[in-house]
């Protein structure tokens, strides 16, 4: 029966089963699963350590409790997910570049691996979140000493980063990616919960805004002014037509805003501004003069090669690794032509990384529509909560990969470890094919 498609009752029955029959390996597995998602906001290696503690203790406890995974099967995101890493394996079939650039591009499917392995213990659901929101905290707080050592002199406290980019122990794309959703997942809570914790995650909202502005990441902050948008927007529909929207809060929540912002230019005035102007600059003379030269102008280029890729291949695309290679190649091909393309790609310009520097782009580019339509359906399907009755933790999940999605119009998130990892983990804690939580009520409820 477990491998069947199972009732809601079935499901809180499967899991609390687990519960009588297993009760120290489902303890172990609920720490090491809180461990690996502390350390999800942690430099790669304590996630690469974490993952692995939790892969084996989620093998040896499936050799009797395997059944437990049925459900999962049930489950359209877990399915979605599954053939999201089928097309990213047969690319290998017609991609572009050699098996070796495939790996790389593919090599964060790895983590894809967090459905399964937390699965287990989803009814645990909020003591996940909570681990999760608490290794976000430790990494703001890296920030911090960053902050603290770099304008006392104190070496020892500073990463090597730009000045202008106080990113902690991240590279500060990957500290304003993985911030972004930190933003969605504490705005979530403050929206949901009340009391002590309302109050802890509206703070939190604030001092996430203060990091991802730290970080310098340009197109972070974009992602977040939108985020912060549309928290407000949802606040708006989903409370104000319900019991009446205070304007009182609406003040509060756009004063806080602005002097959270305000206090960080405050701080950091030089390097917020020089950030600010020299990325208006590199637009300026990137569209007028066709200098592709700088950050911004490479990354536009990226972008602009990515669309290349797309009308070459628009169904199944260049393949996984396979966009370097093939723009390296159309380089070539342009070099030794007398009257290059006029498409003013700036074709002797290469391109300068592995991805696109843009999630949908780079998936599109690379897998084609079909790669596309299976990211965008994910992501879709996991956020349907949103508009749909919220869980009991409210919208944290969903803003967070909401946010994690606004920071993927400029950063490569299924490629990126830090970034594919925290993805496959929001889509883990999103799956619908779940039991109810036993630590908040006595009489759990199935969720799918």
């Amino acid at each position: 029966m477990p491998w069947t498609r199972q009732t809601p009752f079935q499901i809180n029955e499967l899991f609390a089963s687990q519960r009588g029959a297993d009760p120290v390996g489902l303890r172990l597995h609920l720490f090491f699963g809180c461990a690996y998602l502390f350390l999800a906001a942690w430099p790669t290696t304590f996630v690469d350590w974490s993952a692995l503690c939790l892969l084996v203790c989620w093998a040896i406890r499936m050799i009797s409790h395997h059944r437990i995974l049925g459900p999962l099967w049930w489950d359209g995101l877990a399915r979605l997910g599954i053939l999201w890493t089928l097309w990213l394996a047969l690319s290998l079939l017609w991609t572009a570049g050699t098996r070796r650039d495939w790996l790389f591009d593919i090599g964060s499917i790895r983590y894809a691996l967090a459905i399964p392995l937390l699965y287990p213990i989803i009814d645990r659901r909020v003591w996940l979140i909570g681990a999760l929101a608490l290794g976000f905290v430790c990494a703001e707080f890296s920030q911090l000493i960053h902050f603290i050592g770099l304008h006392s002199g104190i070496r020892s406290m500073t990463w090597q980063r730009d000045p202008a980019r106080i990113s902690g122990w991240f590279d500060p794309v990957v500290a304003g990616s993985l911030l972004c959703a930190a933003l969605g997942l504490f705005g979530g809570l403050a929206m949901a919960k009340v009391g002590r914790v309302r109050v802890v995650a509206a703070i939190l909202v604030g001092t996430t805004l203060l990091a991802i502005l730290a970080t310098g990441t340009r197109g972070a902050w974009i992602a977040a002014a939108a985020l912060i948008g549309f928290l407000l927007l949802v606040h708006l529909i989903r409370n104000g037509a319900a019991r009446g929207f205070s304007r009182t809060r609406l003040v509060l929540f756009i004063i806080g805003t602005v002097g959270v912002v305000g206090t960080g230019l405050v701080f950091a005035p030089g390097a917020a501004r020089t950030r600010f102007d020299k990325g208006v600059a590199e637009v300026t003379n990137a569209m007028r003069r066709g200098d592709y030269t700088s950050d911004t102008g490479q990354r536009l280029s990226m972008w602009m090669w990515a669309m290349r890729c797309i009308r070459q291949s628009p169904i199944i695309g260049v393949g996984a690794g396979g966009y370097k290679p093939w723009c390296e190649e159309q380089l070539r091909i342009e070099r030794g032509s007398v009257a290059l393309d006029g498409a003013g790609l700036v074709p002797l310009l290469p391109a300068p990384h592995a991805h696109a520097h843009s999630w949908f782009l780079h998936g599109a580019a690379t897998l084609g529509l079909v790669g596309f339509g299976l990211l965008l359906a994910m992501i879709v399907l996991a956020i349907r909560s949103i508009v749909n009755r919220p869980p009991s933790d409210g919208l944290a999940v969903p803003l967070a990969l909401f946010g994690l999605t606004l920071a993927g119009l400029f950063d490569t998130i299924h490629v990126n470890q830090q970034t594919a990892n925290l993805f496959y983990i929001l889509l883990a804690l999103s799956v619908t094919m779940r039991p109810g939580e036993p630590e908040l009520s006595g009489a759990p409820r199935a969720t799918s």
